[in-house]
């Protein structure tokens, strides 16, 4: 499981430095987008092919999410217009 969690975390780490410009307006405005109380229970995993991967630390905050993912991609499309999608995995928030 360790080993996991190090290529996660490398991998992430790679997305991060492609566009960190774009990469710290995205964070701003799904902070922005979600609120305080939420994005304490989410983290952004990674951006590829227009989708941007969001886990989500349970159930109650993904299904919290699925009712604003129209919103949210709306705002997030100001900043990237590629995007197309938002994906929600329930998995380790850190």
């Amino acid at each position: 499981m360790e080993q996991i969690k190090g290529i996660i975390h490398d991998v992430i780490e790679r997305l991060s430095s492609q566009n960190p410009d774009k990469n710290q307006q995205i964070q701003r405005v799904w902070q922005e987008a979600v609120g305080k109380k939420v994005v304490k229970h989410t983290q952004i995993a990674g951006l590829k092919d227009g989708r941007l991967l969001i886990l989500v630390d349970s159930p109650v905050t993904m299904f919290h999410l699925n009712l604003k993912r129209g919103q949210i991609l709306k705002e997030l499309q100001k900043i990237d217009q590629k995007l197309s999608t938002i994906e929600l995995r329930v998995g380790r928030v850190q």
